[in-house]
């Protein structure tokens, strides 16, 4: 019986999975009139109870040609302003703070003269019985291709110490 019950929670539990929203179309940052595209983390709650609090941070950077090896992406790059609790229900969407990729950060990184990586951090609590608190940290390489007339954008998991789940 106690195995039936572990395996129903299992079941039940948020699930929150990242994906990437954008870029699209090149266009100029409403800020500083630089052309590049938006990216926006996104979180997909693909579990079938309510995630609860979740409340995080994201942030971006291009770096030559690498980022250093003590690099710290557990923690924001800026000060953080506040940050309101909100509930991801069951396949629901959650979008984090859009980053701006400027177009010559992509063509450099397009041939490899360093890399982007966007990263930051989430947490959750579970509605199930326990109220588990869930901490993700997480940093993705951003892969620019260049297709001629535009790039191509696609995502890759980077260094196993800034991907950290529990």
């Amino acid at each position: 019986m106690q195995a039936q019950s572990a395996i129903t929670m299992s079941q039940i539990r948020p699930r929150l999975v990242l994906s990437f929203g954008g870029p699209n179309g090149l266009m100029n940052d409403p800020l500083t009139g630089e052309r590049g595209w938006f990216v926006t983390p996104a979180w997909e709650n693909r579990g079938t109870s309510d995630a609860k609090e979740f409340w995080g941070w994201d942030t971006s950077s291009i770096f030559f040609p690498d980022a250093s090896a003590d690099y710290d992406f557990l923690n924001p790059r800026d000060k953080l302003g506040a940050t309101p609790k909100l509930v991801v229900g069951p396949n629901a969407p959650q979008l984090q703070g859009s980053r701006f990729l400027p177009e010559g950060d992509a063509k450099r990184a397009a041939k490899g003269d360093g890399i982007i990586v966007i990263w930051g951090y989430i947490e959750y609590r579970e509605t199930v019985p326990g109220n588990a608190l869930h901490h993700v940290h997480w940093c993705y390489q951003v892969l620019p291709v260049d297709s001629g007339d535009s790039y191509i954008f696609s995502y890759s998991a980077y260094r196993p110490n800034c991907n950290i789940r529990d």
